[in-house]
């Protein structure tokens, strides 16, 4: 039983090795790199990447990602020099 529960632990970790967590404070270009088939988390939705949709405004950088069954939005503030 103990064997049992360690393989599922260590799958575990593997598949989470394999995602990325995105988040407001990601680099931008770590956002950039991301592509379609890359699996993704936000730590309340995760899947793999369908499609992606970046849009500009003044204040902020917005990523949308498509998941299979959900999305994810993550703003990126601009830096003001």
């Amino acid at each position: 039983m103990y064997l049992l529960h360690l393989i599922k632990l260590v799958l575990l970790y593997v598949y989470l090795l394999k995602m990325t967590f995105v988040n407001d404070n990601l680099p931008t270009s770590v956002l950039l790199e991301l592509k379609v088939g890359n699996e993704i988390t936000d730590g309340n939705h995760s899947g793999i990447i369908k499609n992606i949709e970046i849009s500009e405004t003044d204040e902020y950088l917005m990523f949308l990602f498509h998941l299979e069954s959900s999305h994810i939005v993550v703003k990126k503030l601009k830096q003001v020099c």
